[in-house]
């Protein structure tokens, strides 16, 4: 299954959701009552006549398996247009078409030599064995889309899997309000900037993640700040913890035991206060408390049929405090698989969170007392051991989805324990190319690895909204490349296939893809946006004539401050009544200039009407030749 084609119907494009919000895009497709096929670059050329009579060509200069071998990769398609001209829009309403939110336009696909049509499509056929069929149920569960944009737009969500800036937004700043970094609430800052790294180190610590796939010179997050989020707990009078306001889905049983442990820790703190080893002692309770803190949440956010259900204290013995903790979910492990009886025990991450807390442990008492900043009770680790930290928590997250396979989400599993702060200050570009990778691996780890969904056979449509921005022309010169090589990859992995639609600006970035793989888009003089004519040179073609062409740049090549200043100054060689106390400004502005011809003819121009001295010209020329003779005497000396 792969789109080969859309067919577009003048209309002012918007965009409906699925919490039926409406949003007017500032785009209009095409005059009202107006239509154009547009074609995505298949093996097909599909066109129609005046009747409205589809016809299917073969596509002359198709090359098959051209951008993947294992044809993972069914095609990738190119948006370019200047600013305004809607290729947001474009992408949008092919995703809107998809789900039945947009029935302007409708698509045309391609599947083992049949072809299907979404909604909206009333073509005449006049092909003997052309026969176009209207898109099952089913055939509709294999394509899913993926929106992924780099900019912060303000727009309304996106239908199909939305990997928009607003949507990480949104997620990674949620219910802010009970969250607590250590000691300090969480800022809105601080939140985005600990998931981004997040995700940035889940990615680099995943079987995904192949620099020869890539071709890209991916940061390395080499030392990292480690702090931990703390869920709110009342605690009343310095002593208790108030669970009848906070923590009514909490087994009463364990409220007893939390606050047994609590007291403990407080006790450990008491004990240690005179110690030499006091700061790393504190931090380690520290990271018990916000342990305890996390799973306590979350058993009080899952266990809604467990209210009042009593829990023994009879295997709870430990008098050390991470001892105890872990007996807390031994016991309250036990009593849960015996309420409901379970075949297959399932167990509580009581091994994991054991194995988690030991090695932070080994790691505080094992570190340089200035690596651990007190006042933010943050830990400087390698980038080895914030993998390995990463991996522990990563257990007990899994272990806990586990446990409760049915349920919708948690917001605290989401948020974790752990947060990272890279101490490496990523540029725009770096970020930008982390973003891109990072961010898709997330969603497939979070909803399809983890929880070992088949996606075998489906069809995912990733498009890509300008998504080489901010990237040094050097890696637009790699971008599709890297993206082809590594979605090939990936998407090989999972057992399904990609399709790519992308928007750009770049003519770097286009010249590696075919002319009849690229939409041009621009708008008409009445406003509209529609389809311009194809310049001749895409792929392969060099920069220089890519820029040439009108479509991309007009009026030439040199930009317009420069313009403006050269023509400044050939105004003024060329007015009979110049003021002179501007004659050396514009000889310094000439001999700025660094195309060749034009400066010369600009040069020989103010020569003309200023003559050079013999005797200046003279002594210039022998200045140049002692330079010369200078930097051979020089290299001579070095030599010897």
């Amino acid at each position: 299954m792969k789109l080969v084609a859309i067919n577009y119907k003048g209309h002012m494009s918007y965009t409906e959701s699925d919490d039926n919000e409406i949003e007017i895009n500032p785009h209009y497709f095409l005059e009202r009552e107006k239509e154009i096929l547009i074609n995505l670059g298949s093996e097909n050329i599909y066109k129609k006549d005046e009747s409205r009579t589809l016809i299917k060509e073969p596509n002359k200069h198709f090359i098959p398996s051209f951008y993947s071998k294992t044809d993972t990769i069914v095609n990738v398609t190119a948006v370019v247009g200047s600013n305004g001209s809607g290729k947001t829009t474009f992408l949008k309403n092919i995703i809107n078409s998809i789900y039945k939110y947009d029935f302007s336009c409708s698509i045309i696909y391609e599947k083992n030599d049949n072809y299907y049509s979404t909604q909206g499509s009333s073509f005449s056929l006049n092909q003997e064995g052309f026969i176009l069929r209207p898109l099952k149920n089913q055939d509709e569960k294999e394509v899913e889309t993926i929106y992924y944009s780099p900019f912060l737009d303000f727009s309304n969500r996106v239908n199909g899997i939305d990997l928009s800036m607003e949507f990480f937004i949104e997620q990674d700043s949620s219910n802010l309000d009970n969250i607590f970094q250590n000691t300090q609430k969480t800022n809105f800052y601080r939140a985005i900037k600990f998931k981004n790294t997040l995700r940035f180190l889940h990615f680099q610590n995943s079987k995904f993640f192949k620099i020869d796939k890539m071709n890209l010179p991916f940061p390395s997050l080499n030392k990292n700040l480690l702090s931990f989020t703390r869920n709110t707990i009342k605690i009343i009078n310095g002593n208790e913890i108030d669970f009848q306001n906070h923590f009514n889905n909490v087994p009463k049983e364990l409220h007893f035991s939390f606050n047994k442990l609590y007291n403990l820790i407080k006790k450990n703190v008491r004990i240690n206060y005179k110690s030499s080893n006091y700061v790393k002692e504190l931090f380690k309770d520290y990271i018990l408390i916000y342990t305890s803190s996390f799973i306590l949440n979350f058993l009080n956010e899952k266990n809604i049929n467990l209210k009042g259900y009593k829990i023994s204290n009879e295997i709870i013995q430990s008098k050390e405090p991470i001892n105890y903790f872990i007996d807390i979910l031994r016991s309250f492990n036990y009593k849960i698989n015996k309420l409901y009886k379970e075949e297959n025990t399932k167990n509580l991450p009581f091994e994991e969170v054991n194995e988690f807390l030991e090695y932070l442990y080994m790691l505080v008492d094992d570190i340089n007392y200035n690596l651990i900043l007190k006042n933010e009770r943050t830990l400087e680790l390698s980038l080895e051991q914030s993998l390995k930290i990463l991996e522990l928590h990563e257990k007990i997250i899994l272990k806990l989805y586990s446990y409760y396979p049915n349920f919708q989400g948690s917001q605290i599993l989401d948020r974790g324990i752990i947060n990272f702060d890279s101490k490496k200050k990523l540029s725009s570009g770096e970020t930008a190319l982390l973003n891109l990778y990072s961010r898709i691996y997330d969603y497939f780890k979070r909803n399809v690895i983890d929880k070992k969904v088949d996606v075998s056979g489906k069809l995912y449509l990733l498009c890509l909204d300008e998504p080489d921005m901010g990237f040094h022309p050097q890696w637009k010169k790699e971008f599709v490349k890297s993206i082809v090589e590594y979605f090939d990859y990936f998407f090989k992995k999972l057992g399904a296939k990609v399709q790519i639609i992308f928007t750009t600006h770049d003519p770097l970035t286009l010249s590696d893809i075919p002319n009849y793989n690229v939409i041009y888009l621009e708008k008409d003089t009445n406003g509209f946006t529609t389809i311009a004519e194809k310049p001749k040179k895409s792929f392969g073609a060099n920069i220089t004539d890519l820029l040439a062409d009108s479509f991309f740049v007009k009026d030439g090549l040199m930009g317009s401050f420069a313009k403006e200043k050269i023509n400044e100054t050939i105004k003024w060689l060329n007015n009979d009544g110049k003021p002179l106390d501007k004659k050396e400004y514009h000889l310094k502005l000439i001999e700025n200039i660094d195309e060749p011809i034009l400066k010369s003819k600009l040069k020989e121009m103010y020569h003309n009407i200023f003559p050079i001295d013999e005797d200046e010209l003279e002594l210039k020329l022998l200045n140049i030749k002692r330079e010369e003779l200078l930097k051979r005497i020089e290299s001579k000396q070095n030599k010897n």
